[in-house]
């Protein structure tokens, strides 16, 4: 079987054997995922301290940089509103 026969399978959900399982740990690389400094600090809450939270959370990279967007969002927003007022620049 080939590299690309046993994604096909492990894609289906079928079971993979342990020969199997080696060529598609070869195959397929796993991909690491960079977050900004919000949600690094999201993900080591959650892997410290709500570990159940974190098993739950379907999509964990999708969750952790909306993380990262929203404070950027927010420090926008912030920055904005603040530098238009004398006492802050």
């Amino acid at each position: 079987m080939n590299a690309q026969e046993i994604i096909a399978k492990a894609d289906r959900g079928e079971g993979l054997t342990e020969e199997e399982i080696k060529v598609y740990r070869q195959a397929v690389k796993p991909v690491r995922h960079t977050y900004g400094k919000y949600g690094t600090i999201a993900k080591k809450y959650l892997e410290e301290e709500n570990v159940g939270k974190l098993w739950a959370i379907e999509n964990l990279p999708e969750y952790l940089h909306g993380i990262d967007r929203q404070a950027d969002e927010l420090y926008e927003t912030m920055y904005a509103k603040l530098s238009k007022d004398e006492r802050y620049r």
